[in-house]
């Protein structure tokens, strides 16, 4: 597999004054010659996994923190350090849980810090400027189907991260990662230039260890043991005879068939509930819109999209709203039981409504439509 990536975003100097040393590698470095020679063959890893480790170890051993020297120490460690897999096994065995796919799966977050990384993925082949960014083409040849779908524009490994070292006032770049967010804004996978890749026969379950809730499909399966993987195929295999083989792939194809069958259903049933939740929003957004500010005070208005992402503020404001329905018809309840009352003491008197109306005086006639047409409101608002 081969890509091109934003290893530093921008090109600036050390003597700007938005220079900032932890972030930075000013212009004047990564432009020399010597910095262009030590990026070429830079080890490529995943996530940083074993970095921390490696340095130690150079440490540890007196050793040069160079690229070449990082790239054998990671490797090595990821040749003799146990898997997560293998650690989580080792922690459900010891707390006497059921090794299944799912508790490992549950446990290897908690492991994998002291588990083996994936090693060296690839190395990087070029190096130049491109405008105001520094570009990297690296070449990934340890790498497995699985981070294939990861290492990508926009994935969970889509951005680029370079770990140097500052070695008496000489900074000595370490390796390049594949990381969920890099430190420098920008620097990010451009372009995949080839997506083929050698095969990885030697894929350690540390290879998959990126514990992202969009990662655990059923991609990931491929690492775990064809026991824990497929019950069904490893039943199926066991059968005496042929004959027995064929029942039990008639009882498969009836469970699917009902499977069918039951999403089916489902399917339709949940397009049922989001058209009904449709009509929610709408009538939710209306109502808001008619409503002043004296019925709840001033509120934010939402679009129909913002109250569909969060449904728990939708129902609540529809709550609201029929409460507040309620205390309107209440309201009108009782504003019409004190008009019924009032007309009781008016409609004998004719001269008190002509007195109080202001209006040119009416023939009787008029005054008998005025009085019909209040009965009838009343009568209207008491069918609410």
């Amino acid at each position: 597999m081969k890509l091109e990536a934003t290893v530093h975003p921008i090109s600036i100097s050390q003597n700007d004054a938005n220079f900032n040393p932890d972030i930075h590698i000013g212009v004047e470095v990564l432009s020399s010659q010597l910095f262009r020679k030590k990026m070429i063959g830079l080890p490529v890893t995943a996530y940083h996994h074993d970095t921390m480790k490696a340095i130690q170890l150079l440490t540890m051993r007196k050793v040069p923190l160079t690229a070449s020297n990082m790239a054998k120490v990671l490797q090595e460690l990821h040749n003799n350090l146990p898997t997560p897999q293998e650690l989580a096994r080792q922690v459900l065995k010891k707390e006497g849980r059921t090794m299944s796919a799912k508790n490992i799966w549950k446990t290897m977050p908690l492991v994998t810090e002291q588990a083996g990384g994936p090693g060296v993925l690839g190395r990087v082949t070029k190096y130049w400027r491109d405008g105001q960014k520094w570009m990297v083409a690296i070449e990934l040849n340890n790498i497995s189907n699985f981070q294939k779908k990861l290492i990508k524009k926009g994935g969970a490994l889509g951005e680029i991260s370079l770990t140097h070292a500052v070695i008496g006032n000489v900074i000595e770049p370490l390796e390049i990662s594949f990381t969920i967010q890099g430190l420098r804004t920008g620097s990010t996978i451009n372009r995949i230039v080839s997506a083929s890749a050698k095969s990885y026969k030697q894929q350690k379950m540390s290879d998959c260890t990126v514990i992202e809730e969009e990662v655990l499909s059923k991609d990931v399966t491929t690492a775990i043991d064809e026991e824990s993987q497929d019950p069904a195929h490893s039943f199926y295999q066991n059968l005496p005879n042929d004959n027995d083989r064929g029942k039990f792939m008639e009882i498969i194809r009836s469970v699917k068939s009902a499977s069918s069958a039951g999403a089916e259903a489902n399917s339709k049933r949940l397009r049922e509930l989001e058209d009904s939740m449709s009509l929610v929003q709408e009538s939710v957004v209306q109502a808001l819109n008619e409503m002043n500010d004296g019925c709840f005070g001033k509120i934010a208005q939402n679009s129909p999209e913002q109250w569909k992402s969060n449904p728990s503020s939708l129902a609540t404001a529809n709550q609201f709203i029929l409460a507040a329905a309620a205390n309107n018809y209440n309201k009108r309840k009782r504003d019409t039981e004190e008009l019924d009352k009032a007309l009781e003491d008016i409609s004998t008197t004719p001269r008190v409504v002509a007195a109080s109306s202001r209006q040119k005086t009416r023939d009787t006639q008029a005054e008998d439509e005025f009085f019909k047409e209040l009965r009838n409101m009343r009568a209207h608002l008491r069918t609410l």
